[in-house]
């Protein structure tokens, strides 16, 4: 898909570079609508996920349950990675989905449960330790309303959870086969 296609068919709403979310942000203000689709040629940015990326969360996600398990991944939990689960999820009220596009690709996405809980964050292996968690997760603090966020971070991510600010809530959990820290961030409202 080309980018001005993408760009007709998505919302945009973040940029990387500071210099274009700047003046993206101003334009943002008084032509939104106008914005979409007259967007500065850019690489990098974060929009709405749509039931046309289900396939893309799908498969990025897939190729990472490596790292929650240490054998075989149980069907009951790639089940619910599926393409039909994840357009469950996009259609649903209950979950905000964005991604972070690269060069018109999806390369990670974060989703928000009820506003209060992240309930997914993935990265494409190949961008690990390049920020895109961080942006993702600096993006819902600026644009999503809350007081305190939960997460049930994969013991493979608890670091990454600690770096953006999360704590400890509570011991390793196991629910069947997977185990996870339930963690908690608390807004400064100051």
């Amino acid at each position: 898909m080309n980018f001005d296609k993408y760009l007709e068919e998505s919302e945009v709403i973040n940029f990387s570079h500071p210099k274009i979310e700047a003046l993206a942000k101003t334009i943002a203000k008084d032509c939104k609508d106008e914005m979409i689709g007259h967007s500065p040629i850019i690489d990098e940015f974060i929009c709405k996920i749509n039931n046309k990326d289900a396939q893309k969360l799908s498969s990025l996600s897939n190729s990472l349950l490596k790292y929650l398990f240490d054998e075989e991944i149980p069907k009951w939990f790639q089940d619910s990675f599926s393409v039909e689960e994840f357009e469950k999820r996009i259609q649903s009220q209950e979950y905000k989905h964005f991604g972070y596009m690269i060069e018109n690709q999806i390369v990670g996405f974060i989703a928000i449960k009820e506003d209060t809980h992240l309930f997914h964050l993935f990265v494409e292996e190949k961008y690990h330790q390049q920020h895109i968690g961080k942006k993702l997760w600096e993006f819902v603090k600026e644009n999503i309303e809350f007081e305190t966020m939960s997460t049930n971070a994969s013991l493979y991510a608890i670091n990454v959870y600690e770096s953006f600010g999360f704590k400890q809530e509570r011991k390793i959990q196991t629910y069947k086969e997977l185990e996870f820290l339930p963690m908690v961030y608390k807004k400064d409202l100051r």
